[in-house]
């Protein structure tokens, strides 16, 4: 799956030469924050617009592999950005091999574009992803507020498109288990196929 991050321009090609990529957002570094900000096909226009649009700077889109992240020990997680929307963050640096394509970007009569030689394009949809954070959002659905607010490490990885699997520890009154679900994404919306739950031993 791939996750996208708005950088400028002249950040990246640093980072290019450095081999290693720390801004987490516009004005702020991952040492910072503790995670690179990012967000999906259908997410990064609205990321755009709250954090870019008077940002005079040439912007550029990151296509970043989440396979190649996870394989080097970086953690992905969906978390609330503070608005109700299931944001990725990366919790790590990026290097110029995570990043499959690197996609001028702007604003076009006040829409965030993919500056493309042929024209703009809006990034909706122009990469083959799915959307994890619907699948994130509807388990987080399934579980009753206590538990909801002690969910720890939730991970999602895309074994076929369409498909989400979940994996997170939940604790409940001091007890935890280890949890796991799959989802499908079908025209009705998200749809839980298996979910299993193992208790697990107190220390």
């Amino acid at each position: 799956m791939s996750l996208l991050h708005i950088a400028h321009a002249e950040d990246w090609n640093a980072a290019v030469s450095s081999g290693e990529y720390r801004v987490s957002t516009r004005g702020a570094l991952l040492e910072e924050v503790g995670f690179i900000h990012a967000s999906s096909s259908l997410q990064v226009a609205a990321v755009a617009g709250f954090a870019f649009a008077d940002d005079p700077e040439a912007l550029v889109v990151l296509v970043v592999d989440d396979d190649a992240l996870r394989s080097h020990g970086i953690a992905v997680c969906y978390q609330d950005g503070g608005n109700g929307t299931l944001y990725p963050h990366i919790f790590g640096a990026l290097r110029p091999t995570f990043v499959t394509e690197v996609r001028p970007a702007g604003f076009v009569g006040g829409r965030f574009a993919w500056l493309r030689s042929s024209g703009a394009e809006t990034f909706e949809d122009s990469i083959p992803e799915t959307d994890v954070a619907g699948a994130v959002a509807a388990e987080y659905r399934l579980l009753d507020p206590a538990v909801r607010n002690d969910v720890r490490e939730l991970e999602a990885r895309v074994p076929a498109p369409g498909l989400v699997l979940l994996s997170y520890v939940s604790i409940l009154h001091g007890s935890s288990a280890r949890r796991s679900s799959l989802w499908d994404h079908t025209v009705e919306g998200w749809q839980a196929h298996f979910h299993q739950g193992t208790a697990r031993a107190k220390p």
